[in-house]
């Protein structure tokens, strides 16, 4: 199940066991006993919402289900059941590390920001032909990757269209680090140099004069 954007947190939830119990061979009844509830931000990390054991049987027809006990709705204690189970805990507003996402990348005229000061990114693609900005991202310290496209033919020297903003001078020495790869090759004949503000700059290797 998926909230939409603009819905409200959840706070609790039930479950409920419709219609006549269901008998297995041995005369016992068929209900929930173990589960685990989850929930996520991104669709790849997940959190433990509720892990809950040994919950009693179900023997009634209709049956609300929630913190270890029995809400009969056929009996008196229906009118009882007013709230659910409470979410013991929620997931983080973001994802930490953006590596399980695969490459980054961001479209042109468009921007990637992190609403929060901690996410990470480990690998991240630009295409020379047009790319937008990260914003507010953190880069790994070590096995960082920038993987390159659709370069050129015969380019010797030239700049990705990538933007940063909000990063810092451990973001760019971290980012300086981060392995090379053209198409998602090794690559020995290309380097790069890193600018303070972020921007990166591709070379091919041989005898290059810089002015500045």
């Amino acid at each position: 199940m998926r909230l939409g954007e603009s819905a409200e947190p959840v706070e609790s939830y039930d479950m409920v066991v419709g219609g006549k119990p269901n008998f297995n061979g041995n005369g016992a009844v068929r209900s929930v006993d173990d589960y685990l509830l989850q929930a996520s931000v991104d669709g790849t990390s997940w959190d433990n919402l509720n892990e809950t054991n040994g919950y009693k049987q179900i023997g009634a027809n209709y049956q609300w289900f929630f913190g270890g006990n029995e809400y009969n709705k056929n009996g008196g204690d229906a009118a009882t059941h007013t709230t659910g189970k409470t979410i013991t805990s929620r997931p983080a507003s973001q994802p930490t590390l953006l590596d399980n996402a695969g490459y980054v990348s961001v479209a042109p005229n468009a921007t990637l920001k992190a609403l929060v000061d901690d996410v990470t990114i480990a690998k991240i693609r630009v295409s020379v032909s047009g790319a937008g900005m990260i914003d507010n991202f953190r880069f790994v310290a070590d096995n960082g990757m920038i993987d390159v496209t659709d370069i050129p033919a015969g380019a010797r020297d030239f700049t990705l269209p990538l933007s940063f903003a909000n990063v810092t001078e451990t973001d760019i020495a971290n980012l300086s680090r981060w392995k090379l790869t053209l198409n998602g090759n090794d690559t020995s004949s290309w380097s790069k140099s890193i600018a303070p503000d972020g921007t990166i700059r591709l070379m091919k290797k041989g005898l290059i004069v810089v002015f500045r």
